[in-house]
């Protein structure tokens, strides 16, 4: 077997720009890690969506093996933790868009009445904004929507990362 040292290029783009991404495999942290090592955000030098959007496929903070991405990993949940200051308590809120919007007549957030990173949670896993028969819940959306871009303002542009992959050839 001949190992070559060609490059695939494996590009994300969720069908909401904010929806966390799955970032697979520890070829792809290792890419991003390298990406890191250049400029400070994953699509350059300003927080973009793109960023919340790695962030929110991470499902933990990455170790010192990864340097660069657990700098960036620590500095995002920071502009995170600044936008949403509440105290986050793992609610649930429901699916179901009469529900959601139920919920958001009764309150500003997830959590009571300041955002918190429950917010966000539920954000990224909402796959489109919620439609105008359901105004409470696009209140709210809108409003995340906004508090989002002035900590992350950037363009975002997708999120594209090479990897090296073996590539098997005969003998």
């Amino acid at each position: 077997e001949d190992w070559g040292d060609s490059l695939s290029t494996s590009k994300w783009q969720p069908q909401n720009p904010m929806a966390p991404l799955d970032l697979g495999s520890a070829a792809v942290l290792e890419a991003l890690n390298t990406t890191l090592l250049t400029q400070p955000y994953v699509s350059g030098f300003q927080a973009s969506s793109d960023d919340y959007a790695v962030f929110a496929g991470m499902p933990e903070c990455p170790s010192t093996v990864l340097p660069n991405l657990r700098r960036w990993h620590l500095h995002i949940n920071a502009l995170l933790l600044k936008s949403f200051p509440g105290v986050a308590a793992a609610n649930t809120v429901p699916a179901d868009d009469a529900a959601l919007d139920a919920h958001f007549a009764r309150l500003s957030y997830v959590t009571l009445f300041q955002p918190s990173l429950d917010d966000f949670t539920v954000y990224v896993a909402t796959p489109l904004p919620p439609s105008r028969a359901t105004p409470n819940a696009a209140r709210w959306y809108r409003h995340i929507t906004a508090i989002l871009h002035q900590r992350f303002p950037g363009d975002a542009r997708g999120v594209t990362v090479q990897t090296a992959v073996a590539a098997v050839g005969g003998a």
